[in-house]
């Protein structure tokens, strides 16, 4: 006899966050769950009227840095490839001072 369960799960939908357009490749919540970095594949499109003058090649990288507090935003763009990794480092001002991410070509940036 084989037996099934099925489980129902419930998830709250808090917040929208809108700001990637490419692949989100990492998510880094903070300890204390006030601000989170998301990082992935960067693609800018700037255009006036109807004609795009610039569009990057899709090999730049972005990481967002979330305030959920304040919903608010701040982007740190990097030519050195897609964000792949992204991590808090300990801080003994903030919990959410200093952060790292790495890049597709093995650069590595530090924010303290």
């Amino acid at each position: 006899m084989i037996s099934f369960f099925y489980y129902s799960l419930k998830v709250d939908h808090r917040k929208a966050l809108v700001r990637h357009t490419r692949k989100i490749r990492t998510l880094c919540l903070s300890s204390d769950g006030a601000v989170l970095l998301s990082g992935g594949d960067f693609h800018l499109n700037f255009s006036y009227g109807i004609i795009t003058t610039f569009s990057s090649s899709g090999e730049d990288g972005l990481l967002v840095v979330w305030d959920l507090g304040s919903n608010t935003h701040q982007t740190i763009s990097s030519s050195n490839g897609f964000v792949l990794a992204a991590t808090w480092m300990p801080s003994t001002q903030s919990p959410t001072k200093a952060f790292a991410f790495g890049c597709h070509n093995g650069m590595i940036h530090v924010h303290v």
